[in-house]
């Protein structure tokens, strides 16, 4: 399948490259996003957590097909997730300082299924399409910088994160 919208990575901090590519045919869910505005809200993320550069991130939305071999082959799961994150070079902590100077560090890749996002949304009191993949998209950068949700204390810590930087956003917006 050929992608719908590719933005090319665009520098929006000379030291963060960010790339975003649209290829979900957006069945099941609002056709096309606003990827100028997923860009704004990944640097705002970014910014959030006091991220540094030179880094690099790919965010990729994808059908339900797409993410329901993604979730078999990396998660062992049944049918299409909400969002995936696939690290790179801070797999195994979370990055407790900036980014150091040199190469671009590879933060990672984040994979995002807008139909499974458009159901929860509808399943959710209070939340938009449009929140819901915010909420993804930070969720998902969280990942990226080892956060998990695996215990309760880190379940915890992981929400007021995800509120904290969506609560920035929002007033910011």
């Amino acid at each position: 399948m050929v992608p719908r919208f590719v933005v090319e990575p665009v520098s929006l901090a000379p030291d963060i490259e960010i790339a975003v590519v649209d290829s979900c045919e957006h069945s099941g869910a609002p056709a096309g996003l606003d990827l100028d505005r997923v860009h704004a809200l990944l640097r705002h993320t970014l910014d959030a957590l006091a991220i540094a550069g030179p880094a690099e991130l790919h965010v990729e939305f994808v059908d339900e097909a797409t993410m329901t071999e993604l979730n078999a082959t990396h998660m062992g799961g049944d049918g299409p997730t909400d969002v995936l994150s696939f690290p790179l070079d801070y797999a195994d902590h979370a990055r407790p300082e900036p980014v150091p100077t040199g190469p671009p560090s590879m933060l990672g890749d984040i994979v995002v299924c807008p139909p499974v996002a458009h159901r929860q949304a509808a399943e959710t009191d209070g939340r938009t399409y449009a929140s819901e993949v915010d909420l993804l998209l930070v969720h998902g950068v969280l990942h990226l910088l080892g956060h998990d949700h695996a215990e309760p204390g880190e379940t915890e810590l992981m929400q007021d994160h995800e509120r904290r930087i969506l609560r920035g956003w929002s007033e910011r917006s």
